[in-house]
């Protein structure tokens, strides 16, 4: 299902509503969980080159409004609402601990797998993806498990998993610890 958003929905939604931000909105289903309905703003042509833009924590798709507009210009731009987020579903009880599986990096990166499919699909060419934050923790093993297609991946605040692998066994203990108390308390690990 589509439908265009108006300007007054869109500064009720996102606060903003910059010059020709003109999105309308498609409703995909996870291939992760069953039902589960997952929504993405898109603006542009399809006939240009795709790019998805996924958002961090606490963010949704609201947090790339002002850059869609542009972008659209000369890109199919595809921005989705990650699972748990804003208009997308959001599976089971996260007080529970039982229902956290629903929440797994490997499940995020199969809905983004999913959103990458539609937009490769509609252009009828490789996706570029720029990730921000939580959305670029979940894009590594996106890219990892899912490149078929992908042609490039940009993940912003985010370092390569092998990368801070390396990082964290070649730091200082203490230092160690107290980042990842940190990334614990800011609800990044657990």
């Amino acid at each position: 299902a589509e439908r265009v958003a108006t300007t007054a929905e869109l500064q009720q939604e996102c606060g903003v509503a910059p010059d020709g931000l003109a999105p309308h909105f498609v409703m995909i289903e996870s291939t992760a969980t069953a039902g589960l309905q997952l929504s993405m703003a898109v603006q542009g042509d399809p006939g240009r080159p795709p790019v998805v833009l996924v958002h961090g924590f606490p963010d949704f798709w609201c947090g790339w409004a002002r850059v869609i507009p542009e972008l659209a210009q000369r890109y199919f731009v595809v921005v989705p609402d990650l699972r748990g987020y804003n208009r997308s579903g959001k599976p089971g009880d996260p007080n529970d601990p039982e229902d956290l599986q629903d929440y797994t990096t490997n499940v995020l990166a199969q809905d983004l797998s999913d959103v990458v499919h539609y937009a490769a699909a509609q252009s009828q060419q490789k996706v570029a993806v720029v990730a921000h934050d939580w959305g670029a923790i979940i894009a590594w093993p996106f890219a990892a498990r899912f490149a078929g297609d992908l042609d490039k991946l940009m993940a912003i605040s985010v370092a390569h998993p092998a990368a801070m692998s390396q990082f964290l066994a070649s730091t200082d203990p203490a230092v160690r610890t107290a980042q990842l108390a940190q990334a614990q308390a800011l609800g990044y690990i657990s």
